[in-house]
Parts: C-alpha cells; structure tokens; sequence
C-alpha cells in the first residue's frame, strides 16, 4: 500500500512540475504555416512563437480594404445587444455594414439593434439550428453582395460580446498581409461579475488569454468576435459538400455540431488556412449560476469531442 502511494505521490508531483513549467519561456516544437510553402512544418518555437520567424516570406492577400460585413446572431438580447452595435460602429477602422440576425426571438432584440445603429434580418419561421442556423441564413442571403467585391470578409459576433476600438483595423490588416488567412480571432475574457462564481471564471479566462497571447494561432476561432475570409468560408461549404476533406455537410457552418465555432476552426485547418490572433480582447458574458455553467461547459466539452469524433484522420496536424 505504502509503495502505491509513494508511486501516486510521484506520479502528482510530476504533474505539478510539468503545469508550473507551461507558465515559464520554453523552447518547443509545432506544426506551423510556412509563408514559402504555404504546408504546414515543423518549427521551433520558443514561448509558442517561431523561433526564426519567416514573416518577409509573407503572400499578401491585397493592399486594398476589404468589404467587411458583420453578423451578430441574436436570441432574446434586447438588453446587450445595443452595447454590441455600439462597440463594433465606434470602430477606429468602421466595417461596412452591420447585421444583426434575430431568430427565435420574443423580446425587442430588433428593435434595440436598430435603435443603436444596425440593420436588422430577421431569420422567419422557427430556427431549430441555433446560431449555426442562423450564420448560415444570413450568409445565404448575402452571398451574392459579398462576391461583388473581389475580397469580403464577415466578422461573426455575439449579442453579448464587445470589442476593443481597434480590433476591426488589426485583424483586416492582419488578413490583407497573409493569403493563408483564413480568420483572425479576438481573445474573450470575461465580464465583470458581482459573485463568486463568475468572478472565478474571470480568473479562468484570464488565465486562458495570457496562454493564447503567447502563440501564433488561437485554439479555437472565437465566436465571440471573429474576422473571417469570406473565399475561405466558401472553400469550407465546397469541401463538406463533396466529403472529402471535411465531413459531409451542406453549408458553411455545420449546424449538427455542438460547438459551431470549434468545428470551423478545424475546417479551415484542414484546408490549410492558419488563424492568428492580434491580441485583440473580446469581453463577453460569463455565467452567473451554476446550472447555466454547467449546461454551457458540458456543450463546450461534449462538442470538442464530438468534433474530434467527426474529423478523425482529417484532423489538422
């Protein structure tokens, strides 16, 4: 017995020692984009970031503005949704156009979006695919706009989320330097909160920022607030449609996927797209009783997994 729990003992302590070294300057390796070949390498990075770094071999995408669109998916947010418009028209780089997207709603979600500066589309009829749905409804209805110019881009945003000033200038540049672009996420952290519980998870996404502000690409594309490329998004309906590169599917968002963003994120992976960050915070909700941090972290984790399930062999390196 007493062997068992020197082994254990041993076994945590190793533990120990490998979490406290994830927080110091580490040499590692990591499959990256390379801007000469446009394939994915092994690279030597230190703290995350490459360690010889290959940004003058850089393909730009153009040297002009992009056409930016921004759809905001909204279920029942008449009392956040304002705040949102407000922080994505205040921006120092302004996008071109604002959507938002109700669907399923009963509450004045339309209206308070209006009132604060947006567009309003809203999606008929009962929408059983939540915010996939709802992304998939309004990118059907603007494709034709977005391929009048020769690079679009749509920023997909949540009702409850605002951004930094300049995010919408940061990420456009980011994406007009580099054509294997295929998204550049904001970094979330969480809300101020008046108790224990999301005061706890501001913690925990704090902790998560300063982890993904050390790497190249993000974990996972945010649906916070990303900036995406509207040709990559049409890449990824393409290859769900023949079934090949991606699982089977029929749209942009796979709308049977648990976590939606998680899912594109590995989409565009596996088509070859990186998807940077630019350090850029996002503020969004955090969840103020137990019951609904309980639903939204087993969907967080249930999906992830389901995701994994999906890609299988075409899991991105």
């Amino acid at each position: 017995m007493n062997s068992f729990l020197f082994d254990v003992s041993i076994f945590i302590d190793i533990g120990i020692v490998f979490h406290i070294l994830q927080f110091l300057p580490t040499i590692g390796i990591k499959f990256l984009i390379s801007f000469k070949t446009g394939k994915r390498k092994l690279t030597l990075t230190f703290k995350g970031r490459p360690l010889f770094s290959e940004e003058e071999n850089q393909k730009g995408l153009t040297d002009h503005s992009l056409y930016i669109v921004v759809l905001i998916p909204a279920w029942n947010e008449q009392d956040t949704v304002a705040k949102s418009v407000t922080s994505i028209l205040t921006q120092t780089r302004k996008p071109d156009k604002v959507l938002v997207v109700p669907n399923n709603t009963t509450d004045l979600t339309a209206v308070a979006a209006m009132a604060a500066g947006a567009q309003v589309l809203v999606m008929p009829g009962k929408n059983t695919k939540k915010k996939a749905g709802a992304l998939n409804y309004v990118l059907d209805q603007l494709s034709a706009e977005l391929d009048s110019h020769k690079h679009s881009a749509v920023i997909v945003m949540d009702a409850d989320t605002t951004v930094d000033s300049d995010f919408v200038e940061r990420a456009e540049n980011k994406m007009g330097r580099n054509k294997y672009v295929g998204g550049v996420s904001s970094i979330f952290v969480g809300r101020n909160s008046h108790n224990i519980l999301g005061t706890l998870q501001q913690m925990e996404f704090a902790r998560f920022r300063w982890l993904v502000k050390e790497r190249i690409e993000v974990y996972v594309l945010s649906g916070t607030a990303s900036l995406i490329s509207w040709n990559a998004l049409k890449k990824v309906k393409e290859a769900r449609i023949i079934g090949k590169q991606l699982p089977k599917g029929d749209s942009y968002y796979d709308v049977d996927s648990m976590t939606e963003d998680n899912e594109l994120t590995l989409a565009l992976l596996a088509l070859g797209y990186t998807i940077p960050h630019v350090g850029i915070e996002s503020i969004t909700d955090v969840m103020e009783d137990f019951k609904s941090l309980y639903n939204q972290r087993k969907r967080w984790y249930m999906g992830a997994l389901q995701n994994i399930k999906m890609y299988g062999l075409k899991m991105p390196v």
